[in-house]
Order: structure tokens, then C-alpha cells, then sequence
């Protein structure tokens, strides 16, 4: 018998939970004297409203590097909620909610996103969400540094978790949601290389 991914169905251990992968990256970032910025966009996939899923975006410092504040790379996030259309004009997803809070619970709008980490110290971030809308949309921006300042170096990676909402799905329900949560690249993966003026 294989072996399958810890809580894969409800018969293979004490938690159903699932796990994005791979691991998207959004950026690669290498910190530089002259400011380059880019942004991407991401899809987390919603199959079931009895879900909660945490979306965490994290910086990974390049193996042996330790300088640079992850705060100086101006990295921002928005979060959306995502509709389908169903009406028979394009089939396409529309942004219909915000969703994304800051630290002092604060809803923040598409005009004015998060900026991430929150905190000097910090090296990413991370909520944990219940919807009922298709899908998320992330909106991600970053630099290579800061006024000036050049920024770590490293990458920034978007990993997502699901599971239930204090409850326990059916095997079906289960297995139906394990095949469908996903997360999505929808542009392309910024690189910022270094550029010494």
C-alpha cells in the first residue's frame, strides 16, 4: 500500500488538512543601490465554504546571507475575494470583496495595500481566512530596496494551507476538496537583479 500525505482523507489521521505544492515564488529579489519594483498577481483556489485557508507569504534569504531588512523592500499585498461569472457574458472572475486586515484588524483596500512585514523584525506574513466567495486574489509588489537603502536578498515565496472550519468533511467531500485547492501564478515571477549606479 502507498503511503499518502498526512490527512490526505478523513481515514489517514486525526486532522484533514491540505497543503499547497509546490510552493509558488513570487519574486527574486537581490537587493541593489538603484531602485527596480515589480508586481504579480496569485489565485488561491476556495472549492468549499466549510474551509478556512491561511495564506502565508514568506522571504527565504538567500543560504549564507543575513544583511538587509526585509521591511526596505517595500513589499505590499492586496487581497481580494473572487466571484464567477455565471451570467453567460464572459465566465470570468470578478474582485467583489476585500479581505485582508492589518494588525489593528483594519480593512485594506485595493488603493492603499498592506505594506509587508508589518514590523521591523518580521520576514513575512501570514493570515488565516473562512469565505465563501470562489477564490482569493492577491495582488503582490516589491523592490530591491528602499530609499536608498539596499534590501535583503532572497525570495519571496506564497504557500497556502487548508482545512476545515471546526468541523470534519466526508471522505468524498474531502478528497473532492484535496484535488481542487490550488494555488495560481496569474503573471509572471518579478526578478530584480542587482544594479550598482
Amino acid at each position: 500500500m502507498t503511503a499518502r500525505q498526512y490527512g490526505y482523507t478523513a481515514r489517514t489521521g486525526p486532522v484533514q488538512i491540505h497543503y499547497s505544492d509546490p510552493t509558488e515564488v513570487l519574486a527574486q529579489v537581490v537587493g541593489g543601490e538603484i531602485l527596480l519594483s515589480g508586481s504579480t498577481r496569485f489565485r488561491v483556489e476556495t472549492p468549499d465554504s466549510r474551509l478556512r485557508v491561511k495564506v502565508g507569504i514568506l522571504f527565504v534569504r538567500e543560504q549564507g546571507t543575513t544583511s538587509g531588512l526585509v521591511t526596505d523592500l517595500g513589499a505590499t499585498l492586496y487581497m481580494g475575494e473572487e466571484e464567477t461569472d455565471r451570467s453567460g457574458y464572459l465566465g470570468g472572475k470578478v474582485i467583489a470583496n476585500d479581505i485582508l486586515r492589518d494588525a489593528a484588524g483594519n480593512l485594506i483596500h485595493q488603493s492603499a495595500p498592506l505594506a509587508i512585514p508589518e514590523d521591523v523584525g518580521l520576514e513575512g506574513w501570514s493570515q488565516e481566512l473562512v469565505t465563501a466567495a470562489d477564490s482569493l486574489i492577491g495582488i503582490f509588489t516589491t523592490q530591491n530596496g528602499t530609499g536608498g537603502v539596499a534590501g535583503a536578498s532572497g525570495r519571496w515565496i506564497l504557500q497556502a494551507r487548508w482545512q476545515p472550519d471546526g468541523q470534519r468533511l466526508h471522505d468524498e467531500d474531502w478528497d473532492y476538496v484535496v484535488r481542487n485547492c490550488k494555488i495560481l501564478l496569474l503573471g509572471s515571477t518579478i526578478n530584480l537583479p542587482i544594479v550598482i549606479g
